[in-house]
């Protein structure tokens, strides 16, 4: 079984239940996403470990906002992989980050378009 990959009762939580705050951050979260994975693209084709390191914590700080919790661990590991300088198997765990980003998309463009809260 997959893990929850967005938990929207924490991420409430966290807003004081303003669900108008959290549709507005999921839309912040779907619009800034592509740029700041292709910042992590870039510095993987690039084995640029510094380039990583940023552009994962940025995105795993996006991720913690929202509480999409297999993203920011994702993330997380990026971006320690690039301050320890260590790129192996760094494409694979990129793939993974995809795939988790596209699970995410879908819950939060459900979040804005269907208005479930």
């Amino acid at each position: 079984m997959e893990k929850e990959n967005f938990n929207i009762n924490e991420a409430l939580s966290r807003l004081d239940g303003d669900a108008g705050l959290l549709r507005e951050l999921a839309g912040l979260f779907l619009e800034n996403y592509p740029a700041q994975l292709e910042g992590i693209q870039s510095a993987v084709a690039q084995n640029d470990s510094k380039a990583l390191e940023n552009a994962a914590h940025n995105i795993k700080g996006s991720a913690g906002v929202i509480c999409a919790k297999p993203v920011f661990e994702v993330a997380q590991r990026l971006e320690i992989m690039g301050k320890e300088n260590n790129l192996t198997s760094v494409k694979e765990i990129y793939a993974t980050l995809e795939k988790e980003l596209g699970r995410l998309r879908s819950k939060l463009e459900a979040i804005i378009v269907e208005n479930p809260l």
